[in-house]
């Protein structure tokens, strides 16, 4: 049963319907789920035939992607699941917007995963105009989180992922990411864009996102079990201890054109690059 009081949306990030059913079982609960390239080929059924030497073509890749996602989704009953697209540094926005359409069709309530970049953000914004969920993925910087929330201004359910741990991994406090996306949101009184906390490594990242008022956050299935474990804290013991420096809030207006934000970020450079290796280490 759901946590008294937990206005925070869970989902557990992963690629396999029996991570979820496992889950929704300890839990009791389960508000929905996010997959990526590289949660699929973590898949254990995948795995196994990888591990065997066996390769897909693209067409049946997708089609074991799209069982997966209505298998979880027959479990989860109708709540939010995302689905990413491929993309590198050759696609194009009709590219990622072709994916995200096929995507959107595999289940009721499919958020579509585009990375936040130029070229998602467009992609973003047909999609949206198309009557698509959307989920930016990669999101590394609040300047970002200012793009997709100004690219976006008339929709609603629209979800942003701050990547907690991967800014951990370089010496800055992932969490302070989405404490400043959030709080610039509530700031400006702009709450379209839904604040996902994404890349949870721990249950003190997890319950501290809840605190700071995170509308979802995602996580493994071993740091979710762990918090039920624990008992399903809602606040901290003590102080949150960042884990590297803290990220400096900058005020970003939330209503210029796409070209005034600068979108660059090495991580989420990296991060696109290293899910489409991963997609592509499954093809034949």
């Amino acid at each position: 049963m759901k946590p008294q009081g937990l206005q925070t949306l869970i989902y557990l990030d992963g690629c396999d319907a029996k991570d979820t059913q496992e889950i929704k079982n300890e839990l009791g609960f389960l508000d929905g789920q996010t997959t990526n390239p590289t949660l699929l080929s973590k898949n254990s059924d995948i795995r196994k035939m990888l591990d065997s030497g066996k390769k897909f073509s693209e067409s049946e890749l997708l089609e074991l992607y799209k069982s997966e996602i209505q298998r979880i989704d027959s479990i989860i009953g109708g709540g939010s699941i995302s689905v990413e697209v491929y993309a590198d540094d050759t696609s194009t926005v009709e590219d990622l917007v072709a994916q995200g359409l096929k995507f959107s069709k595999w289940a009721k309530n499919i958020h579509v995963k585009v990375p936040a970049t130029l070229i998602g953000l467009g992609a973003m914004n047909k999609l949206l105009n198309s009557g698509i969920q959307v989920n930016v993925t990669l999101c590394f910087s609040q300047e970002q989180g200012a793009a997709i929330s100004a690219l976006s201004r008339g929709f609603d359910n629209v979800y942003v992922s701050p990547f907690i741990g991967r800014l951990d991994d370089i010496g800055q406090d992932g969490m302070s990411l989405v404490e400043n996306i959030y709080r610039m949101y509530s700031e400006q009184n702009d709450h379209h864009v839904r604040t996902l906390a994404a890349s949870v490594r721990d249950v003190s990242q997890l319950v501290r996102a809840i605190e700071v008022g995170a509308e979802i956050v995602t996580a493994s299935k071993k740091v979710l079990i762990e918090w039920k474990d624990r008992g399903f804290p809602l606040k901290l013991d003590q102080e949150y201890q960042r884990k590297g420096s803290p990220i400096p809030y900058q005020d970003f207006p939330l209503d210029e054109p796409l070209n005034f934000y600068n979108l660059n970020h090495e991580l989420t450079s990296k991060g696109q690059t290293q899910f489409a290796e991963d997609w592509k280490s499954m093809i034949e």
